[in-house]
C-alpha cells in the first residue's frame, strides 16, 4: 500500500511534504500521522544561500539548529544534482 492510499491523500500534497522535511521518509510518516515535525519553506531555503555570518543564517541555527541546517543543505544540494542531471 503506497503513503497515498494509506493516507487518503493526494500523491501531489505527500510530494510537498516530503519536500518540507528534508526527503526523510521516517519525519514524513510522522506528520502525515498527525505528529508535529521541522519543516521547511522556500524562505529559509534562500535564507541558506546568506553568508554563514549573515542575521537570517544565523535565525535559523538558533531555530532549527545546526544538524537540521545541516541535513537541509544536504538535501537541496541533492536535488539540485537530480536536476542538472
Amino acid at each position: 500500500m503506497t503513503l497515498s492510499e494509506q493516507f487518503k491523500m493526494d500523491i501531489d500534497d505527500i510530494a510537498d511534504m516530503y519536500v518540507k522535511v528534508s526527503g526523510d521518509l521516517l519525519i514524513l510518516k510522522d506528520k502525515l500521522q498527525g505528529k508535529r515535525v521541522i519543516e521547511w519553506d522556500q524562505l529559509e531555503d534562500y535564507a541558506l544561500e546568506k553568508p554563514l555570518d549573515s542575521e537570517e543564517y544565523q535565525v535559523l541555527l538558533k531555530v532549527k539548529g545546526m544538524a537540521e541546517v545541516e541535513k537541509r543543505k544536504e538535501f537541496l544540494m541533492m536535488t539540485e544534482q537530480e536536476v542538472d542531471e
